[in-house]
């Protein structure tokens, strides 16, 4: 209410949640952290839990099975392998940050990842939660690139 005229494909910004992690697996695969891991479906950073949904465990798993389960513990876990600079640079190429060359007006999409930052805000961030916010637009944008090869 009164927003009404907001066009929240373009002007909103929300958290993208797990549709971000294809994302972030450019980064994890440009950091070199995308192997295999166990996934126990619990990881304990800086004291902090992070659990998959209903604390699933996938056991010894890669990007590909992270990505087919919705593997929050392994996004959580390798981007601390990855960093938030190749995580930035990555979200940079996907125009994070950034204007967005389009007819309309839209929101610029916001990705925080800094050197020194705190190492759960990474792991959330990393799988789409944190503070990272996209517009709807945006992310179609995204996965467009991805299906088109760039």
């Amino acid at each position: 209410e009164g927003d009404v005229l907001v066009n929240r494909a373009v002007q909103g910004r929300y958290t993208p949640g797990s549709v971000l992690k294809a994302i972030s697996s450019f980064a994890l695969l440009d950091g070199r952290a995308a192997g295999q891991m166990k996934d126990d479906g619990v990881v304990r950073i800086d004291g902090y839990e992070f659990q998959n949904y209903g604390k699933k465990a996938f056991g010894p798993i890669g990007l590909k099975e992270a990505l087919i389960h919705s593997s929050n513990v392994y996004f959580a876990s390798q981007a601390q392998l990855a960093g938030p600079e190749v995580f930035r640079t990555c979200f940079t190429q996907f125009l994070f940050n950034q204007k967005i060359p389009f007819d309309l007006a839209v929101t610029p999409s916001k990705a925080v990842f800094s050197e020194g930052m705190e190492r759960t805000l990474l792991a959330s961030n990393a799988f789409g939660q944190g503070k990272v916010t996209t517009s709807p637009l945006h992310l179609a944008l995204c996965y467009g690139a991805i299906a088109n090869h760039g």
